[in-house]
């Protein structure tokens, strides 16, 4: 199959999918010697080949990544009588380099194992990328979900849980700093320093519930301590917790306890209570 170029016009700091493709290799098939200024990734279903980077020479078999990064020379080629089966995808972006040497992969390591859900994530970024184009945010998406499984498998893991634990950390604490005011998903992770999907597939992980679910949660809970310890007005206690519109505060507030807040103060209200 012909190699794919996708949309190289984000932003330079941003991860990005400018390359997808994969094939059956005919017997001998061999490209190199190159060199590139993007990422290239190949993770191998089946067959044997070689790859050749800086005068090292390894042999790649099935469940098998082999890693080309930019500014290296390396030449690759499938077995004679074996040929390779393979899934490819080419990654660019300023964040790219960290997250592989977190993985463990570089030009002076550029070979690991795959998991199936690894190769499952190869197989979806070209399969979308082929019906959709690569211009699309749900490509991106995938491309961070395929990055999250290159450190599961990679050497970096406990760094990368670490690293995962520590996002996590940063944007609960800028959640429960601005709980009075109005919170965006994409401004959390923007001051955490992450994409935003990524953010609320980590963040999910760890807590078990989207970023937004979190957040209404915690709000609705200061509106129980509110509704139950002082007089307030609903609507001010609605402003108070960045809603400008009450029903829409009283909507969220339904939906998670299963009554409106008056209805909740009724019940509550004059008696002991446990606020979660």
């Amino acid at each position: 199959m012909k190699a794919i170029y996708g949309d190289n016009s984000d932003s330079y700091s941003d991860i990005r999918v400018i390359l997808y493709g994969r094939e059956n290799c005919r017997p001998g098939h061999s490209c190199g010697p190159h060199i590139r200024d993007f990422w290239l990734i190949h993770c191998v279903t089946g067959g044997r080949g070689k790859f050749v980077i800086d005068k090292r020479e390894y042999d790649i078999g099935p469940n098998q990544l082999f890693l080309i990064p930019p500014g290296v020379i390396t030449y690759y080629e499938a077995d004679r009588d074996d040929p390779w089966e393979y899934a490819w995808v080419g990654l660019s972006g300023v964040v790219v380099r960290p997250y592989m040497e977190s993985a463990g992969l570089s030009d002076k390591s550029p070979v690991m194992m795959c998991t199936p859900e690894l190769i499952e994530s190869v197989a979806n970024i070209v399969s979308e990328s082929e019906r959709i184009g690569t211009s699309s945010p749900r490509i991106k998406g995938l491309a961070y979900f395929f990055i999250d499984e290159l450190l599961r498998c990679g050497e970096g893991r406990e760094k990368y849980k670490s690293n995962q634990n520590g996002y996590v950390d940063h944007a609960i604490r800028i959640i429960h700093n601005g709980i009075y005011g109005k919170l965006s998903i994409s401004d959390i992770a923007r001051e955490v320093g992450i994409d935003r999907s990524y953010l609320c597939n980590i963040f999910r992980s760890a807590v078990g519930c989207s970023p937004q679910q979190y957040i209404i949660t915690t709000k609705v809970n200061i509106a129980k301590n509110f509704l139950v310890n002082t007089s307030y007005d609903i609507k001010y206690i609605a402003t108070s917790l960045g809603y400008d519109d009450q029903f829409v505060f009283s909507h969220a507030f339904r939906t998670k306890v299963g009554v409106s807040p008056s209805e909740w103060r009724a019940k509550n209200r004059g008696g002991d209570s446990i606020v979660e």
